[in-house]
């Protein structure tokens, strides 16, 4: 992980080897409510953040288990919810978008991010930097800029130290995720965002699950135990999570067994 200002802090575990290996998470029932992060987790990570290969049983199976939920199934994710709405379609879901920034309790059209005009000149200044570098993108999130450099990885250190000049003059903090650094308003993550989402119907009330890959996603899995669900992280990666599964074919399986065990239980 890298050693990025205001990154995640994963608390060590309390048994380490536990840890590495992690238990499988239990189905879910209908008296919880499950929260999951998109890339990486859902879908394969891809080339660049509009390559994705959608599995095409996902939707089929998100929907159904939201309804077994009674709504109460969300994604949280670093996409805008726009983004997350044209791969999901015709399915919308509640949850987060931008780490936080864009929120939703139920479906419907995304709360639009007010444009900030420092941000859009730092994005124009770094696709000019970058502009002979095809293999780095820079991504405007509205609040918020991404530079990815995972066909470009000897870019790697570049593309740090440009975000981190980045997200000094605007104030911001800087992430590190899968191939990506990502400059976000400060007090924005997925953990604030999860809370305040379980505050809420259709989430209130219930055992709520979280899943997730990267760094940025260990927020979230420390807030859902905090509030005693469950965090599962994808990936064999150091967690605070108590649950683990492999790859996101893995969680695609464990979402086909949920479902299977809600419906049996509904007969």
């Amino acid at each position: 992980m890298d050693d990025v200002p205001n990154r995640t802090v994963i608390p060590p575990p309390s048994d380490p080897a536990s840890n590495r290996q992690g238990e499988a998470p239990p189905t879910l029932t209908s008296r919880d409510g499950l929260l999951l992060d998109f890339d990486g987790t859902l879908v394969e990570l891809a080339e660049t953040p509009d390559a994705l290969d959608i599995a095409g049983s996902l939707i089929g199976t998100l929907q159904n288990l939201r309804d077994c939920l009674g709504g109460a199934l969300g994604v949280i994710t670093g996409r805008r919810l726009e983004s997350l709405d044209r791969w999901l379609a015709p399915l919308q879901v509640a949850g987060a978008g931008m780490h936080g920034s864009q929120e939703r309790l139920e479906p419907g059209p995304a709360p639009q991010a007010a444009a900030d005009p420092r941000i859009a000149a730092q994005v124009a200044h770094l696709r000019q930097r970058y502009r002979d570098q095809p293999g780095v993108l820079v991504e405007d999130k509205v609040g918020g800029i991404a530079l990815h450099y995972r066909q470009a990885p000897e870019q790697k250190e570049s593309c740090r130290a440009a975000l981190t000049e980045v997200a000094g003059a605007l104030g911001f903090a800087l992430l590190s995720g899968h191939c990506v650094y990502e400059a976000r308003p400060r007090g924005i993550d997925k953990g604030s965002a999860l809370r305040r989402l379980a505050g809420n119907a259709p989430f209130a009330g219930r055992r709520l699950f979280f899943a997730g890959d990267d760094t940025t996603d260990e927020d979230a899995i420390v807030a859902v135990q905090s509030l005693g669900g469950i965090g599962i992280r994808v990936g064999e990666a150091v967690t605070a999570a108590h649950h683990r599964l492999a790859d996101v074919a893995a969680v695609h399986a464990w979402l086909a067994n949920s479902l299977d065990a809600l419906r049996s239980s509904a007969k």
